[in-house]
């Protein structure tokens, strides 16, 4: 339903070097990581998780979801592992509400957002429009937003807010 297209703004505005894409499966399989050098990374399509469950994978997933650690170790393939600053912001998409990601119900790491609509709900002009609209200079108005967005009263350190979707997953999980 476009939760790819809703992120291409983000990853102008970010620069697309700056915005990495990562499968649940390799962001827990594989031991190079250089992905965490981005400064948004967007684990695309939280359902196949490989051999590990969806609990492995959120506990796998604190390091990259919060700080501290204010670091977090690097490992380029056939480079010396190095440390990078911890200030990459974790996007998951998934078309699987209850099925694909596991939230325990003291989650302070997660804002689940979620829409009920369907493939079907869109033309093939509603996202061509939607495409040369972005050419056509929206792309300028997200960097626009961020840099006169005040961020003098935003808590980092405060949870997100709960949303229904987010209770769905937890209550999903629960035995």
């Amino acid at each position: 339903i476009g939760k790819d297209t809703l992120l291409v703004p983000l990853s102008e505005a970010v620069g697309p070097w700056n915005m990495r894409d990562v499968s649940p499966k390799n962001i827990t399989e594989e031991k190079w990581n250089d992905y965490i050098a981005s400064v948004v990374l967007r684990v695309n399509e939280v359902k196949d998780l490989g051999d590990i469950d969806r609990y492995e994978f959120y506990e796998h997933m604190k390091i990259y979801s919060a700080s501290p650690p204010d670091v977090i170790r690097c490992q380029e393939k056939y480079i010396r592992h190095y440390d990078v600053l911890n200030v990459c912001g974790v996007i998951y998409t998934t078309n699987h509400k209850t099925d694909g990601m596991y939230l325990p119900p003291d989650d302070r790491r997660h804002y689940v957002a979620w829409s009920n609509l369907e493939k079907t709900d869109f033309t093939e002009e509603y996202w061509v429009a939607m495409y040369a609209w972005y050419e056509n200079g929206a792309y300028g108005h997200v960097p626009a937003y961020l840099a006169s967005y005040h961020l003098s009263k935003f808590n980092a350190k405060a949870p997100p807010p709960k949303t229904q979707a987010f209770w769905e997953i937890v209550n999903a999980n629960r035995s």
